[in-house]
């Protein structure tokens, strides 16, 4: 317990560790004790870790005000439920099979349960199962029950992560004990048959050498790639040919490091894989508009608009174009489409961003009233201690001649955000009310 009590302070392990001292206490140790004393066992040993849970989620909801997940959830639950074998399938072969390893792995999200994306997956999770069912070790099936319950919480995260990060090479350092423990026995089974006429300890020695030295090689390899995020985001291009993601990855980065060329060439690439490819339109949107051409900007975002197809997607994708294009048609002074723009984002994807940005269309066109109503929105789906917000309700509260109210989210603004560039016009309006 002093070992995995650290552990326990996140969202992930606080619900995942009682569940593993549940399966050691009721299954593993079944032998020990009756089954009603290794309930009470388990019971007993999981409230352990309850406290430090507390404080863990205390501390969430203070630093950005909810203990789960955000409202605006991408996928349904269908969907996430659709798609959590092939993801599991995926992250025991990135456990197996050391290749591939980068920082994105695209999943595609799977639509149906009769689908072979659901099917061929769940079979071979089911013949997994079966196979260490078969083998009748308790020690075997702790380390599949290890690995699967450790997996859970980045796969109960599927509804609100995008495909391109469904797969996460980061949430196996948990479950990796299980997948090790489970090799520790193969090299085991393996020395006990004595292969190559070797005894079975220069067998296991042999076989763990080898082991070791293929996954150092990986490990010392793949450190190469951690440089910087430059070499980060070439490898992953590099690790995904076909893909068009981690090109747009690349651009981006390329772009924030000011070498526009390259930047726009990697986006070209992804549109020659995919010429409808949303993520490369939306980019050299944002290129165009941020070399002063409005109206090319817009038209790109326009086409994809048209482009946007329907599937889990959809509704995210429609979100963010219709966003975009609201902030830039109000820019080009355009305000009835700009309006129309962004409800219909808010209408599409209704979540705190998008709230946000229709509310501060409203303040800017001096509709006050209808900016605090998107503002208290925004504020339900985010964290009390989001500085800006408490900022924004206070003018708005202020031109409705709200005093007391301005004064009170004023003053939050001033207390989070002390090192504010307008502190100094906030204190004026202050002292005006």
């Amino acid at each position: 317990f002093g070992v995995f009590l650290p552990a326990v302070l996140s969202k992930e392990t606080a619900f995942a560790l009682p569940l593993v001292i549940a399966y050691c206490e009721i299954c593993y140790f079944r032998d020990a004790l009756g089954m009603r004393k290794r309930v009470v066992s388990a019971a007993t040993l999981a409230v352990v870790f309850v406290a430090p849970a507390a404080v863990y989620f205390m501390m969430r909801y203070i630093a950005i005000g909810r203990l789960l997940t955000p409202p605006g959830s991408r996928f349904g639950i269908d969907l996430a439920l659709a798609t959590a074998p092939l993801v599991t399938v995926k992250y025991l072969g990135l456990m197996l099979i050391p290749v591939g390893y980068n920082l994105q792995h695209y999943t595609a999200p799977v639509g149906s349960f009769l689908s072979f994306s659901f099917i061929g997956p769940l079979v071979l999770m089911v013949a997994v199962v079966v196979v260490i069912l078969l083998a009748k070790s308790r020690l075997l099936a702790f380390a599949g029950v290890w690995f699967i319950i450790w997996l859970l919480p980045p796969l109960a995260g599927l509804r609100v992560f995008v495909p391109e990060y469904f797969v996460q090479e980061r949430y196996l350092y948990l479950p990796s004990i299980g997948i090790c423990l489970a090799l520790a026995m193969g090299v085991e089974w393996l020395a006990a048959r004595r292969i190559f006429n070797l005894s079975a300890r220069k067998t296991a020695a042999a076989v763990a050498t080898s082991l070791l030295i293929l996954w150092s090689f990986v490990y010392i390899n793949q450190n190469r790639v951690w440089s910087d995020t430059l070499s980060l985001f070439r490898h992953c291009a590099a690790s995904n040919p076909g893909s068009t993601q981690p090109l747009i990855l690349l651009s981006t980065e390329y772009y924030v490091q000011g070498d526009r060329q390259k930047a726009e060439e990697a986006t070209r690439r992804a549109l020659e894989l995919d010429p409808n490819c949303l993520d490369a339109l939306i980019n050299l949107s944002q290129f165009a508009y941020n070399e002063g051409k409005l109206d090319s900007a817009i038209e790109r975002l326009e086409y994809a608009r048209d482009a946007v197809s329907e599937g889990p997607r959809q509704r995210g994708y429609l979100s963010r174009i219709y966003n975009d294009l609201g902030s830039l048609y109000a820019e080009r002074k355009n305000f009835d489409v700009a309006e129309s723009y962004l409800k219909q984002s808010v209408e599409v994807l209704p979540y705190p961003k998008n709230w946000a940005a229709l509310g501060d269309y409203y303040f800017d066109r001096g509709r006050y009233e209808e900016a605090l109503e998107m503002y208290e929105l925004t504020q339900s789906g985010t964290s009390p201690r989001y500085a800006l917000l408490h900022l924004k309700l206070g003018r708005t509260y202020d031109r409705l001649g709200q005093a007391e109210r301005a004064r009170v989210e004023y003053n939050k603004y001033l207390d989070l955000a002390p090192n504010a560039k307008d502190r100094t016009e906030v204190f004026r309006r202050m002292s005006q009310l």
